[in-house]
C-alpha cells in the first residue's frame, strides 16, 4: 500500500474539515518544533469508526520506513483521526517560531486557567509528560503546580516571593512623614532619623512606593503681594497684542555667573505636579552680589 507522498498526490480534507485543519496546523507544527525544520506534504481527515483499528495499524506501517513525524489528534466529539505526513529539510518552516517558544516556556508564568487545567488533568490521571505538551510548559513547571496542589490544597501563585522587607510598615511611614515635613532632606539624614540599617536604595524606593520622587527645586524669585499684582496687570495690558506688535519688542538672553559655590545641587522630595509649591521652591535674590552678568542679543 502506497501512501499519497509516495504516489506523488496531495490529499485535501473534505469541506467540513477544513476548518478543524486550519485551526490545528499551527497549534501541532508548535507542538513539533522541536523535531527540527519540516516540510508539510499532506494533510488527510478520516472519518473514524469500525475500521479505527485497522487503519492505524496499517498507516503506521507505510510510513515505518521514511523517518517521518508522525502524529495522531483523537477528537472525542466525532472520534475523527487526524494524521500529518512530515519529513525534514529544505525550507526553515517550524524554526521561527521557536525563539518566542522558548522565551515563553522558561520565562513566563502560569495563569490560573493554566494551572487549573494542569490539576484537572493530573486528578483525571494523565501523566506529566502528556500534561506538559497539551498545556505546552516545561514539565517541571507542571510538577511543581501538582506537588503545590498535594501539599497545601491550593494551585495560587506566590506573589510575596523574594527577599523580605527590612523595615516595619511604620518605619515606612516615618520615612515618608520625613519627606513631607522637609523636602529637601537626604536619605542619609532621613535613615538616622528613622534609626533603620538600611541602604540609601531601599529608602528612595519606599519614598517612590509613596509616589515622592527627588526632583531639582524651581527656582523662583523673591516677588511680594505688590510684584505679582504689577505683573498681572502688565500683561493683561498686552495681551490682545498681535505678531508685529511683540516684533517691536527686543528679548535680550541673561547670564548670570556667581563667585561662589552654586547652590543648585539641592533636591527636593515632592509628588509629580508639585513644582511650583512654595516648599519646593529656591528663591533666589536679584540684588546686588558677587557676580558677573552677561547680557547677549
Amino acid at each position: 500500500m502506497l501512501t499519497h507522498a509516495q504516489q506523488g498526490k496531495t490529499s485535501l480534507p473534505p469541506p467540513h474539515f477544513q476548518p478543524f485543519l486550519a485551526r490545528s496546523i499551527p497549534r501541532l507544527v508548535t507542538n513539533r518544533a522541536y523535531l527540527g525544520s519540516f516540510r508539510m506534504i499532506s494533510w488527510t481527515a478520516y472519518e473514524f469508526g469500525r475500521i479505527r483499528g485497522t487503519f492505524r495499524a496499517t498507516l503506521e506501517r507505510d510510513i515505518a520506513g521514511h523517518h517521518t513525524g508522525f502524529v495522531f489528534l483523537n477528537i472525542q466529539p466525532d472520534h475523527i483521526m487526524h494524521s500529518c505526513y512530515m519529513w525534514p529539510k529544505t525550507e526553515n518552516f517550524g524554526k521561527r517560531n521557536m525563539p518566542g517558544k522558548r522565551a515563553r516556556r522558561h520565562f513566563s508564568q502560569l495563569s490560573e486557567f493554566e494551572r487549573g487545567l494542569i490539576i484537572g488533568m493530573k486528578t483525571a490521571g494523565w501523566s506529566t509528560r502528556r500534561v506538559a505538551g497539551q498545556v505546552d510548559c516545561l514539565e517541571c513547571a507542571v510538577r511543581n503546580c501538582w506537588e503545590q496542589w498535594t501539599r497545601e490544597g491550593t494551585h495560587a501563585w506566590k506573589t510575596e516571593s523574594g527577599a523580605t522587607r527590612k523595615t516595619t510598615r511604620r518605619e515606612d511611614r516615618r520615612i515618608v512623614r520625613q519627606a513631607l515635613v522637609d523636602p529637601t532632606v537626604t536619605r542619609l539624614t532621613i535613615r538616622v532619623e528613622v534609626g533603620v540599617a538600611i541602604v540609601p536604595q531601599t529608602i528612595s524606593r519606599h519614598l517612590a512606593e509613596a509616589n515622592l520622587k527627588s526632583k531639582r527645586p524651581f527656582r523662583a524669585i523673591p516677588l511680594t503681594p505688590e510684584h505679582r499684582q504689577l505683573r498681572l496687570q502688565w500683561c493683561q495690558a498686552r495681551s490682545m497684542w498681535n505678531v508685529t506688535d511683540w516684533q517691536k519688542v527686543v528679548f535680550s538672553d541673561e547670564s548670570r555667573f556667581v563667585l561662589w559655590t552654586d547652590d543648585n545641587r539641592v533636591r527636593v522630595w515632592r509628588h509629580p505636579g508639585e513644582r511650583y509649591n512654595s516648599p519646593h521652591s529656591v528663591l533666589r535674590h536679584t540684588a546686588r552680589t558677587a557676580g558677573v552678568m552677561v547680557w547677549g542679543p
